[in-house]
């Protein structure tokens, strides 16, 4: 992944500190019912509402955020995958055997293929794996 580790790094830790912060909200939801409402205390559950707010609003500008690290490492990782199978395409002794049997285009959209799948792929796997803690079988 080279110099793209760095933005997956950072969407691993936004979705884990969004996770952090959407599972306050039931916990300050919980305190505010059971203190709050049981004594009717107005400014209490004022507090803890925003407080609530808070959380909310961190939670959604951390998942942009990851969204945004995700979708540049994905992107990023194709276009470093893209280059790489330009530099050994180019480095065949035998290209033009290859574009004759292949046809120029049906190189380039195998390529193009092959790297769209791996930017799409990132993204998905970056937020499934810090969500849900599964691995790829």
């Amino acid at each position: 992944m080279g110099k793209w580790k760095a933005y997956a790094w950072g969407a691993v830790a936004c979705v884990m500190a969004e996770a952090i912060f959407e599972l306050l909200v039931p916990m300050v939801m919980a305190d505010m019912v059971d203190y709050g409402v049981a004594n009717q205390d107005m400014p209490y559950i004022l507090q803890k509402g925003a407080v609530m707010l808070v959380c909310a609003l961190c939670a959604l500008v951390l998942g942009v955020a990851s969204s945004w690290f995700s979708a540049r490492a994905g992107q990023g990782l194709g276009a470093q995958l893209r280059e790489e199978q330009y530099r050994k395409l180019q480095a065949f002794s035998l290209i033009v055997e290859t574009i004759i049997a292949f046809g120029d285009n049906r190189a380039q959209r195998r390529r193009m293929s092959e790297k769209s799948a791996a930017e799409r792929a990132c993204p998905f796997l970056l937020r499934k794996n810090v969500l849900w803690g599964e691995k790829e079988r």
